[in-house]
C-alpha cells in the first residue's frame, strides 16, 4: 500500500510539476486556434489570460511543486529500494540501495 501511494504521489506532482508551466502556452494556442480545437485548449489553459496576478500566482505555484517534489522523490526511491534491499536474493541486502537510487534519479 505504502509503494502505490509513494509512487502516484509521485506520479501526480510530477504530472502537474510538467501542467503548469504549459498553461501559458496552451492559451496562447486556444487564441490562435478554432473549433474544437479551440474548446480543447480552453479547458486545458484554465482560463489563464496573462494578467500579472495570475503569472504571480502561475509562479508561486510552480515554486511550490519544486520543493514539494523533493521529499517525494526521496521517499519514493528510498521506499523502492527498501523493497529490493529486503529481497532474499544474494548480494541485494545492501544499505547503499536508498543513496544509490535517489542519486540515479
Amino acid at each position: 500500500m505504502w509503494d502505490f501511494l509513494a509512487i502516484n504521489t509521485y506520479l501526480l506532482c510530477s504530472t502537474m510539476y510538467l501542467f503548469l508551466p504549459l498553461i501559458p502556452d496552451l492559451a496562447m494556442t486556444r487564441d490562435h486556434t478554432s473549433g474544437w480545437r479551440r474548446t480543447l485548449y480552453k479547458i486545458l489553459s484554465l482560463g489563464f489570460r496573462g494578467t500579472e496576478g495570475e503569472w504571480r500566482n502561475l509562479q508561486t505555484a510552480m515554486n511550490i511543486f519544486a520543493f514539494a517534489i523533493i521529499p517525494v522523490m526521496f521517499s519514493v526511491h528510498t521506499i523502492v529500494s527498501w523493497d529490493f534491499a529486503a529481497a532474499t536474493r544474494p548480494g541485494w541486502n545492501s544499505t547503499i540501495f536508498g543513496p544509490y537510487f535517489v542519486v540515479g534519479a
